[in-house]
């Protein structure tokens, strides 16, 4: 069973938003942070296309603690955390998860 396109929509533009804030990262971080994050939000898109509910709850949960670290390390920019959070909202919102 697949899932409602504006699920995957809503995936797509988180997966989005991170990849566009991880930019701004330092060397540091980028490889490690910011390269994960970009990981399971494609892995959470991926999954929601395929309709894999159990795999991705456990993904959105990951990508959610992963997500609140990395702006608690305060590198990217506010409008780059703000678009994170209001994607992770809506992506949540349509999951129920």
């Amino acid at each position: 069973m697949l899932l409602q396109p504006p699920a995957v929509e809503d995936l797509a533009r988180l997966t989005a938003a991170i990849t566009k804030a991880i930019r701004s990262m330092s060397a540091v971080t980028r490889p490690s942070i910011g390269e994960h994050l970009e990981s399971l939000a494609l892995t959470a898109v991926r999954e929601a296309a395929h309709g894999n509910w159990k795999t991705l709850t456990a993904t959105m949960s990951q990508l959610a603690v992963l997500v609140r670290f990395a702006l608690k390390l305060d590198e990217l920019p506010p409008e780059d955390c703000d678009a994170i959070r209001a994607a992770l909202k809506a992506a949540r919102d349509v999951l129920m998860v």
